[in-house]
């Protein structure tokens, strides 16, 4: 090499193979790569090289890799004479200056197998002493422009969600551990921990959505705040809430299909009524009323110390409602019309629309499936509430009166099981006659189209007069029953 260079030969070719943009860094047709330096297997030889022709180091003849990227990625397919060696001719380039060739613009890159830059090609052959030397370079390190550390860094949290960001990639196949200690190099080398990547999205949410237990763990042992929320992201207890989403029909825990559990490092870190969204936003235990999350996972928070007397907004122009309200309406409401229940992703998941509920069969199973889960979440609240301070609304109002006023349908069976019991109990003696008188008005019936089928109506006039409520209405003297179909031929009347 010394020879032929005193007699004037070029590091870097005049002429040489003009690469397609499909090419990858590892292509054969790359041994024919104009830079000399691209093809070196010793410190000594890149040594000599670069000083012959210290603009080299970063192909001045635009072949679209640096020499850097087309060494580190015939390392992946050949064995290199050894890692040491590799180590050294790496971190003498980055001394050098060496860097990426795509600074700004990767995009063309994404219906390829490789999106990577020197980081991620150091990644995927997986020498830690490589990944440590890159991760600390200022040129292709955290600091680099181009965005790589941003994208190697989601790639160890969640190949999963790095693969739907940013395209499918090869390489990446170390063990867990090794992965946790990259996870390490990154942060102690200054990688944020506590900002937004992608799409807003924080490392720890991205962790949550798609990562493993022990990444989260990780990730809270390195620093990751796991109380932060704003106006786009949830409490991350929250967050594991909603991952906990039930998508069966009628699924159950005998079933076998319910694998999914709250995070426990997350149940230990965490403030168990930690706010999402704002300051006045729902605890973890409102988002658990969902009828899209099992019981268990309701009762794993009270059992955790979740403050049951709690109230929120889910957002800011939401009511202010309690748990047990969150669990009598069903949430989130299906007539919910907020722009940010549909632009945020795991809110939307809870929404029961997800079903195929336009088949009158789903309907039924959905509607079975939703009384069971909320009987059993309210037998659980039902344990924990202070009595009677707890069965009235944040305004004061008796949670059977805002039941009667704003619940319809299937929701208002629930309310008819549990109110004769809760009237019982109520501050006001005379709650239970307004609210009870109030449950078959015909204004209700006419409004609210009965409660939303003729058997349905039965069944609650079934479960009120096993529960001791008259038969004849203490003050017109006429049946139930009788008031229900007395109303039906005037509803008729008026529909025409």
């Amino acid at each position: 090499m010394q020879i032929l260079l005193e007699h004037g030969a070029h590091v870097v070719e005049k002429k040489g193979v003009a690469v397609p943009g499909t090419i990858m860094p590892w292509d054969d047709r790359l041994f024919k790569h104009r830079s000399a330096l691209s093809h070196v297997r010793s410190v000594e030889a890149a040594q000599l090289l670069a000083k012959a022709d210290p603009d080299a180091i970063n192909d001045p003849a635009n072949t679209r890799y640096t020499p850097l990227e087309v060494i580190l990625a015939q390392s992946m397919a050949y064995d290199p004479s050894g890692e040491q060696e590799l180590f050294s001719v790496v971190k003498f380039l980055v001394s050098k200056g060496a860097r990426s060739r795509r600074q700004h613009c990767r995009s063309f890159l994404l219906n390829t197998t490789f999106t990577g830059g020197p980081l991620q090609l150091a990644l995927a052959i997986n020498c830690e002493e490589v990944v440590k030397l890159l991760v600390e370079s200022d040129r292709v390190g955290i600091e680099d422009q181009s965005g790589e550390s941003t994208e190697a860094f989601i790639r160890l949290l969640s190949p999963g969600a790095a693969n739907r960001w940013f395209g499918v990639v090869t390489g990446y196949q170390f063990r867990d551990m090794t992965r946790y200690r990259y996870l390490e190099t990154f942060v102690k080398a200054g990688f944020p921990l506590n900002e937004p990547l992608v799409d807003k999205a924080y490392p720890l949410t991205i962790a949550i959505r798609d990562g493993t237990q022990h990444t989260i763990k990780e990730l809270i042992r390195l620093g990751a705040d796991a109380n932060f929320t704003n106006d786009t992201n949830m409490h991350p207890l929250a967050l594991s809430i909603c991952k906990t989403r039930s998508l069966w029909v009628r699924e159950t825990s005998d079933m076998g299909l319910d694998k999914q559990q709250i995070s426990p490092h997350l149940l230990d870190a965490c403030n168990i009524d930690g706010r999402s969204f704002h300051e006045e936003g729902f605890t973890p235990l409102m988002f658990a009323t969902s009828d899209m999350i099992m019981p268990e996972r309701f009762k794993t928070l009270i059992d955790n110390g979740a403050d049951v007397s709690l109230t929120g907004r889910l957002f800011p122009s939401s009511p202010t409602i309690n748990v047990l309200q969150c669990i009598l309406q069903g949430f989130p409401r299906a007539h919910e019309q907020h722009e940010e229940l549909y632009t945020s992703l795991d809110l939307f998941m809870l929404r029961p629309s997800q079903i195929a509920l336009g088949f009158a069969a789903f309907r039924h199973y959905f509607a079975v499936t939703s009384w069971g889960r909320r009987n059993a979440k309210l037998e659980e609240l039902f344990r924990h509430m202070k009595y009677p301070d707890d069965l009235y609304t944040p305004e004061g109002e008796n949670v059977l009166k805002w039941a009667i006023d704003n619940l319809y349908s299937h929701d208002m069976k629930v309310v008819v099981e549990i109110a004769t019991p809760i009237c019982g109990i109520m501050r006001d003696p005379n709650d239970k006659a307004s609210c009870l008188d109030a449950l078959f008005s015909p204004s209700r019936c006419k409004n609210y189209l009965e409660f939303g089928t003729l058997d349905l109506t039965l069944q609650m006039v079934d479960i009120l007069t096993a529960q001791g409520l008259p038969a004849v209405d203490p003050i017109e003297g006429d049946m139930l029953l009788h008031r229900i179909c007395s109303i039906t031929p005037r509803l008729a009347d008026e529909s025409r």
